[in-house]
């Protein structure tokens, strides 16, 4: 059962970051790529939400890929 969310600092390639959240990925194959990834670079697909409770914008992360 996949219930635990996987929450990510973005990092860009120049000094910006945003937050990103992949719902109940913990225990998928998408939640065990992005813990490997880190520190590294990677494409992302998902959504721009707005941050929880009226947070700054975060990105749903849908599926991941290496660079």
């Amino acid at each position: 059962m996949q219930s635990g969310h996987v929450r990510l600092t973005l990092q860009t390639t120049g000094n910006g970051s945003m937050r990103g959240i992949a719902f109940r990925a913990a225990e998928s194959p998408l939640g065990a790529f992005l813990l490997g990834a880190r520190g590294g670079q990677i494409h992302l697909a998902g959504k721009l939400k707005p941050g929880w409770r009226g947070g700054a914008p975060e990105l749903q992360i849908e599926d991941a890929a290496p660079l």
